[in-house]
C-alpha cells in the first residue's frame, strides 16, 4: 500500500538528485581539468580520462532524470539508469577504497582519498536504494 504525499514533498527527491548531479558535473569539470593539466606525465591517463568522462555523463544523466521528476514525467527506465549510476559509483569508490588501503604509500594524501572513496560508497548505495524505491512506488 502506498501512502500519498502531499504534492510540495513529492519534489524533494528530484531536487535533491538535481542538486547531487549539479554537484557532480562540478566535481568531475574540475577533475578533468586536473588530468588534462597532469597529461604529460600520466601513465594512465587513458583510464582516468575514461572514469572522469564516463562519471560526468552520470552527472549529467542525474540532472536529466531530477528534472523528468520535478515535472511529473518520470520515464520507466529512469529508475534502471538511476540503479546503473548507483553501480558506477559503488564501483568507482569500491576501486578507490581499495587502492588507498592496500597501497597507502602511493597516495599523496591518503585520508582524503579514503573519504572520498567511502563518499562514493554512500552515494552509490544511496542511488541504488533511491532507484528501488522509485520502482516500489510506479507498481
Amino acid at each position: 500500500m502506498t501512502t500519498t504525499m502531499p504534492h510540495r514533498h513529492r519534489r524533494w527527491p528530484a531536487v535533491t538528485l538535481m542538486i547531487i548531479g549539479a554537484a557532480l558535473v562540478i566535481i568531475w569539470s574540475f577533475r578533468t581539468y586536473i588530468i588534462f593539466l597532469n597529461a604529460p606525465g600520466d601513465t594512465f591517463l587513458v583510464p582516468h580520462a575514461l572514469v572522469t568522462l564516463v562519471s560526468l555523463i552520470a552527472a549529467v544523466l542525474l540532472i536529466r532524470i531530477g528534472r523528468r521528476a520535478y515535472r511529473a514525467q518520470p520515464l520507466a527506465t529512469d529508475t534502471r539508469w538511476l540503479a546503473a549510476i548507483g553501480l558506477w559509483f559503488l564501483g568507482v569508490g569500491a576501486n578507490r577504497f581499495v587502492l588507498v588501503t592496500t597501497q597507502p604509500s602511493h597516495d599523496p594524501d591518503p585520508r582524503a582519498h579514503l573519504h572520498l572513496a567511502v563518499s562514493f560508497l554512500v552515494l552509490g548505495l544511496l542511488l541504488l536504494i533511491a532507484a528501488w524505491h522509485w520502482k516500489q512506488q510506479r507498481r
